[in-house]
């Protein structure tokens, strides 16, 4: 069974492959500036393959709010993000803006969809770094034990 779902698996990459398109996904980013303000920065190009311009659209977008996700999160956990995305652009194979053109049905339902499920994961990073904090705290208080036992017995010399 296994192995018929892993046969079925690369057959559809590869037929996928075949009769998909090349899409460019740039992310668009805001980070502060090292001298106060803040500068636009675009991120490495990611190749999307997609059979046409709505599927691509909706793996560019799935990827943008995994950056927004990704963001907030480290500023609920750290205090700062490095980069803030603000926008993408998904580049075709002639050198369309797809993001700029696509339009169509259920597009903003999609969006929701894909925008809800991803915003709606629980902060890992969060959860770590409150993890962290709570073992150094228990590693403080020990050494403060161990400390309070261990010093007494030993004396000054006069």
């Amino acid at each position: 069974m296994k192995k018929l779902l892993l046969l079925v698996i690369f057959i559809s990459i590869i037929t996928s492959c075949e009769q998909s398109k090349k899409y460019e996904y740039v992310e668009i980013g805001q980070n502060e500036s090292l001298f106060g303000g803040t500068e636009r920065n675009e991120k490495d190009t990611i190749i999307i393959r997609a059979k046409n311009d709505s599927i691509a659209y909706l793996e560019a977008y799935q990827k943008f709010c995994i950056s927004e996700k990704v963001s907030q999160d480290m500023k609920e956990a750290l205090g700062s993000s490095s980069t803030i995305p603000m926008d993408f652009k998904l580049i075709d194979e002639q050198g369309n803006n797809v993001a700029l053109l696509i339009n169509f049905e259920r597009i903003d339902s999609l969006k929701n969809d894909v925008r809800t499920r991803i915003f709606n994961m629980k902060n890992s990073l969060k959860e770590t770094v409150d993890n962290n904090k709570e073992k150094e705290i228990k590693n403080f208080k020990n050494t403060v034990e161990i400390d309070s036992i261990i010093l007494p017995n030993f004396r000054t010399a006069s």
